[in-house]
């Protein structure tokens, strides 16, 4: 059996990870940035964290959030620590793993 907080970070991770799916098909028409060398972000990376951050504040509303793209939000005790996409460059390129 699964405690909450797994059973949450699950379904966040899912929710998220529609939005990833629902884009693979639309890479071309994404909005891109170069962060640093080698280092992207599209709107997506974006988009799944707003999912994942909403779904672990409406179950854990006092725990502060780091992500990777929307940085620091919060400050409680406990701290989630976000990559929405790890391996967006291959995302990019249509890579589906």
């Amino acid at each position: 059996m699964q405690k909450p907080a797994v059973t949450v970070m699950v379904k966040a991770a899912r929710l998220a990870g529609n939005v990833l799916l629902r884009n693979i098909n639309k890479l071309e028409a994404l909005n891109v940035v170069q962060k640093g060398r080698m280092d992207y972000a599209s709107e997506v990376d974006g988009d799944a964290e707003k999912v994942i951050v909403k779904e672990l504040k409406r179950a854990y509303p006092d725990y502060g959030i780091y992500g990777e793209e929307g940085g620091l939000q919060g400050n409680g005790r406990q701290m989630w620590v976000i990559d929405p996409l790890d391996g967006t460059s291959n995302y990019l390129r249509g890579f589906p793993h």
